[in-house]
């Protein structure tokens, strides 16, 4: 498999506009100072570790550390999340909703837009508390469409996650690796994971599309 240049982000052309791939698993919009990421799965590891799985605790801070330097860095306004912002059922006493809670405490003047998602569901009930914006799919900022599902939309550009994509490279007959990886079609965009703990789906490289990698601070285009 040919690999273009690597670098740690990358700038593409998408719906006439010109937005940035970071290296951290998110896509910039330098224009509204915008950053979409996808699929945080906050409180994961708690839901498992509530199952009696044995899962470390620390993702979700890590995450959260993610995002800070994501947000302070490239000195974002607005913070959208294409859905799956948190994994399953939480109360006010989980882990994860007091750590999110300090994490806003911190960033009071960003705007964080929620894109519902499958897992999100759970929240409706207590959504206020998290101090976020909630919409529904579909929501319209400039010419793209905010969404956790990959579909298209007669409104405009679809941004979209849920899939959780990752390609498997191979260094050699014995050696491989599943990176994430953003994949663009003519009416939507799929984006990789945020999230840590979450895993991935394989997708294959097929020449109706663009496909960007995500590994070690780097981005490249795959073929």
């Amino acid at each position: 498999m040919r690999r273009q240049r690597v670098t740690n982000s990358l700038a593409i052309e998408l719906a006439g506009e010109e937005v940035l791939l970071h290296h951290d698993r998110a896509l910039i919009w330098p224009a509204r100072r915008a950053v979409f990421v996808a699929d945080l799965h906050l409180g994961k590891s708690d839901v498992f570790r509530r199952a009696g799985i044995a899962i470390p605790e620390g993702a979700t801070l890590a995450d959260l550390n993610r995002l800070t330097r994501l947000v302070e860095e490239e000195q974002i306004d607005t913070l959208i999340v294409l859905g799956d912002f948190v994994h399953g059922r939480t109360t006010m006493s989980s882990a994860h909703r007091n750590h999110f809670a300090m994490w806003r405490e911190h960033h009071q003047s960003l705007r964080v837009v929620i894109v519902e998602g499958n897992h999100d569901r759970h929240e409706r009930e207590t959504r206020d508390a998290w101090n976020v914006e909630w919409v529904g799919e579909g929501f319209e900022v400039g010419p793209f469409v905010c969404a956790h599902h990959p579909r298209a939309s007669q409104s405009g550009y679809v941004l979209s996650g849920h899939v959780h994509p990752v390609v498997k490279l191979h260094a050699s007959s014995r050696e491989s690796a599943r990176i994430p990886v953003l994949c663009i079609t003519q009416d939507f965009a799929v984006l990789p994971s945020f999230g840590s703990f979450t895993g991935g789906a394989e997708v294959e490289l097929v020449d109706h599309q663009r496909v960007y990698g995500f590994a070690e601070q780097r981005v490249w285009k795959l073929r």
